[in-house]
Formats: C-alpha cells, sequence, structure tokens
C-alpha cells in the first residue's frame, strides 16, 4: 500500500512538472528569440548570423567644398540585415543619421560604412531620400489584418444601416 501512495505521488509530481513545462516553455522560446534577435543585431548581424552590410555597396556623394552631403546606396540585398530592419533600398539616399549630433560630413567613404554599421547596430534611426521625399527608418510596422475578406466587408457595413 506504501509503494502504491509512493509511486502516485511520484506520478502527479511528474504530471505537475510536465504541466509547468507546457505551461511556461512557450514564453521561453518566444522571449529566447527576441533576446537572440536583439544580442545578433548589437553585434552586426541578423538571427542567421549573416553580417550587416556584407551587401552594402554605396557612393558617398559629395558637395563642391568636398565634404559629404549624403550616401547613395546603389546596391544592397533585400535579405541584408540593414534592409531586413530599416527598410534600406537600391537608390535611397541617407542623408541623416541618428547618433547622438555627430556630423558625418568629413568622413572618409570607409568612415561612413563603418558609422552606418555602428548605427545599426545601436538601433538609431536613418533619414534617407526616396523618390524625392524625407523618409525617417525604421518606420513603424503596418498592421496585418488577420480577419477573412467577408468580415473585414461585413464589420465596414455593420452601422451603415442605423439612423
Amino acid at each position: 500500500m506504501r509503494a502504491a501512495f509512493g509511486l502516485v505521488g511520484l506520478l502527479v509530481t511528474i504530471g505537475i512538472i510536465v504541466l509547468l513545462m507546457r505551461l511556461y516553455l512557450p514564453a521561453t522560446v518566444e522571449a529566447n528569440k527576441k533576446a537572440r534577435n536583439e544580442v545578433s543585431q548589437w553585434a552586426g548581424q541578423d538571427s542567421e548570423g549573416r553580417k550587416a552590410g556584407e551587401t552594402l555597396k554605396f557612393t558617398a556623394m559629395r558637395r563642391n567644398d568636398g565634404r559629404l552631403s549624403s550616401v547613395l546606396v546603389d546596391k544592397i540585398a533585400s535579405d541584408d540585415p540593414m534592409a531586413a530592419y530599416w527598410g534600406l533600398k537600391t537608390n535611397d539616399s541617407i542623408v541623416e543619421i541618428e547618433q547622438s549630433g555627430l556630423d558625418f560630413s568629413d568622413m572618409s567613404d570607409d568612415d561612413v560604412k563603418n558609422f552606418v554599421l555602428q548605427a545599426f547596430t545601436r538601433r538609431n534611426k536613418l533619414v534617407v531620400m526616396r523618390d524625392g521625399q524625407k523618409i525617417a527608418l525604421p518606420q513603424a510596422p503596418v498592421k496585418k489584418d488577420d480577419r477573412p475578406a467577408l468580415q473585414r466587408q461585413l464589420d465596414n457595413i455593420s452601422g451603415a444601416g442605423s439612423r
């Protein structure tokens, strides 16, 4: 009889442990994924280990006095971590980097690339000229509406007939 109570107690304890693991494991995995993404960006790479800026090719646009006015992105792969985080595209012209008041107008081309990489690791914002408009990057994510199309239509007309 004692053995039966001991066995039941052991099984109940194991059941409770399994239940707690099922409750807390998804939250732990999600927190781990978020932390890995942040740490990867601090290291200058994405979550899969690709280095940021590997595919970035740019031209430093200089004024007549030789000072840097902007950085034209000649080429960047769509899966580059900088493209994924900022939404940076080919032909964007970086005109401003939010970074504690530093001015990149007197920098060399190599310094500018390092400056942009440093801004990526610190999650700074960029201001780019795209199609003649100044755009701050990264832009706020667009909320995706997962409702079916019919449900969205019904929700839009639900108050249409009331007076």
